[in-house]
């Protein structure tokens, strides 16, 4: 690419962590096996336990590494779908801001980075070990020598439409996607050329609050499940699912609603209450502008604008804020964010959201110290890989906030191998 950057700077910034400073002075109370557990049953129990301990034990210095070290500014932490305690540390700024920091220190430790160059093989010596990588820039073949170790950080393969089709059974042509459009898989071959194996790679997970259009993350839309600003309904005006839910369960329940889409509905006062336009004006207003979201005097005209059953939408509103008097969501469990809505005093806002391509769980097999592993299990020496393009780490579905958790957990990890003389 011509620009530094992938994914990352897409993202809301958000790092699951367990037993850290910020939870510890908001007398938040997790634990690192709580947060295992959770990401083990968010991903169905098929992730490798190895891989899970070492991301969540290592969660909490992650935090403090990219504060102290990096100069990362944590702005501040809520509760996640799929989580059972507020772990997830919102970086200041959000993804793009947390990717700048990150960037900016890397240039600072004496990195050069290489623009329009593409890796094309993997180089290995007689005895299988990975010594270096040939590459293309501008059109000229480049060698890097590597005495320690090679580390894969592609990303993943949400925008590879072939990759996908190989092995998402559920994969349609055509399906909008989050992701950068970078996000092709290259690593992957890169690896299995050497005979690397790969594992996980059926499992691609649907972001369920993403532009209808254009399939970018909506950040306001998501976060607002998580602190509890927000509450989602179909187009008949009926709450459909958990908000807190994991978000495969979301994206794969929205998908059979009408038109295939949730609204978000907000009033102004839970807005302020939750700091949500602090964090969101810009986006809720570019939103409105594109006819995404609307803000209305009366509940409606917000549903008018979207066509969503007005009457139906009153009896579910009501229902909610009686759940919320009573601290129990009697229709779908609500683990948190439960609030009371006025509906006589506005503005009301609906946002416009729908399922979108968004992280793909499978790639290279490595072993808890990144290590890539061939199709019998051993390790390919000297080569290393990190973050979207490895699997094992999420299972079958990634719990949210916990990507820049695993590329900041076993990118250090993969790093710090790598940069070790054998």
């Amino acid at each position: 690419a011509p620009l530094p950057g992938g994914n990352t700077k897409l993202t809301d910034g958000v790092l699951n962590a367990s037993e850290t400073f910020m939870q510890e002075a908001q007398g938040v109370k997790d634990t690192n096996q709580s947060f295992y557990d959770d990401t083990m049953i968010g991903g169905d129990n098929v992730a490798k336990p190895e891989l899970v301990k070492t991301l969540t034990e290592n969660s909490a210095e992650a935090v403090e590494f990219l504060q102290n070290t990096v100069g990362v500014e944590w702005a501040y932490i809520n509760q996640a779908g799929g989580h059972s305690a507020v772990r997830s540390h919102y970086a200041q700024g959000e993804g793009a801001q947390l990717y700048e920091t990150m960037y900016e220190y890397a240039l600072s430790q004496d990195l050069n980075v290489m623009f329009n160059t593409t890796a094309t093989e993997l180089i290995k010596d007689d005895s299988g070990k990975i010594t270096g990588v040939k590459a293309l820039n501008n059109g000229k073949e480049v060698i890097f020598n590597a005495a320690n170790g090679v580390v894969i950080a592609t990303g993943g393969y949400g925008q590879n439409a072939e990759l996908l089709k190989q092995y998402d059974e559920t994969f349609v042509e055509g399906t909008i996607c989050t992701n950068s459009v970078l996000a092709t898989g290259d690593g992957i071959a890169l690896a299995t050329n050497v005979g690397a194996n790969l594992t996980g790679m059926e499992y691609v997970q649907k972001h369920p609050t993403c532009n209808a259009v254009t399939g970018d993350l909506i950040s306001s839309a998501n976060s607002g499940r998580g602190l509890g600003t927000t509450v989602m309904v179909n187009k008949e005006g009926n709450r459909f699912v958990e908000e807190l839910e994991r978000r495969d369960v979301i994206s794969n329940t929205t998908a059979q609603q009408t038109g295939g889409v949730s609204y978000s509905f907000f009033t102004e006062k839970a807005g302020e209450e939750t700091d949500f336009f602090v964090n969101f004006q810009t986006e809720i207003d570019s939103l409105i502008a594109s006819g995404q979201a609307v803000k209305a005097d009366t509940i409606e005209e917000a549903c008018k604008f979207f066509e969503i059953d007005y009457d139906q939408f009153m009896v579910t509103l009501e229902k909610y804020n009686e759940f919320a008097k009573n601290g129990v969501d009697e229709d779908f469990n609500r683990r948190g964010g439960l609030r009371e809505y006025s509906t006589t005093e506005g503005p009301f806002y609906f946002i416009k959201a729908a399922p979108a391509i968004h992280h793909t769980m499978g790639g290279i097999e490595i072993n808890a110290n990144t290590e890539v592993l061939d199709e019998s299990g051993k390790v390919i020496k000297n080569l290393y890989a990190a973050g979207e393009v490895t699997g094992g780490i999420h299972g079958s579905n990634r719990l949210g906030g916990n990507a820049v958790t695993d590329i900041s957990v076993f990118g250090r990890i993969a790093g710090e191998n790598a940069a070790i003389k054998k």
